[in-house]
């Protein structure tokens, strides 16, 4: 049987939409296993600067000074704590330029489009409104095609790494695909899943 153009140029789209996914894939893998290793090899140097500042605490300890120990330790435990939040700034601060090179590259309309798909696949309501960073407007005409009855509004405020959120007030329903949201989940991740806790 013959192919319509229409059906080679449907077979084309899903193939580029299939190569998307695996590359987003991929990229979600690596980015995993940087994000692992990174905060395995954090780990062990402070948890290893932790046990050789309590070794120091312990002949301390011998020698009866009760007091300044405890006073130390605070001290110390604040110290680790503005360590784990140093780094934690600088590691935001390299993904959040990871992103934003990212969101440059011509990866990222694919990776937009996506985000959209997603949308009409899970959240498809007459009346949405998809807000965008301003500099992703030109991407409107695309998004309203795949999406359908919706708008189409800059958000530089909430969405400033790129991405998109869908908002529905007759449903109540707000979904956040930003990038920045995916920012703040990694920090929060950071927090309850890192081993720098020092209560």
């Amino acid at each position: 049987m013959t192919q319509t153009p229409n059906d080679k140029l449907e077979l084309f789209e899903q193939e580029i939409m299939r190569k998307a996914a695996a590359q987003k894939e991929e990229i979600l893998k690596d980015a995993e296993e940087m994000k692992r290793a990174e905060l395995d090899k954090e780990d062990n140097r402070l948890l290893e600067e932790l046990y050789h500042k309590i070794q120091e605490q312990i002949l301390e300890v011998r020698t009866g000074n009760i007091k300044e120990i405890s006073r130390e330790t605070l001290a110390l435990k604040k110290q680790l704590f503005q360590q784990r939040e140093q780094h934690l700034i600088e590691m935001l601060a390299r993904a959040r330029g990871e992103l934003a090179a990212f969101v440059k590259s011509d990866a990222y309309e694919t990776y937009l489009m996506n985000r959209i798909e997603t949308f009409v696949s899970e959240y498809k309501l007459d009346g949405s409104v998809i807000k965008v960073r301003t500099a992703d407007l030109p991407y409107a005409d695309k998004i309203k095609e795949r999406y359908g009855d919706c708008t189409v509004e800059a958000d530089d405020t909430d969405i400033t790494i790129g991405g998109a959120i869908l908002l529905n007030k007759g449903r109540g329903i707000e979904v956040d695909l930003s990038l920045d949201a995916a920012l703040a989940e990694q920090r929060d991740w950071f927090y309850n899943n890192s081993k720098f806790n020092f209560e």
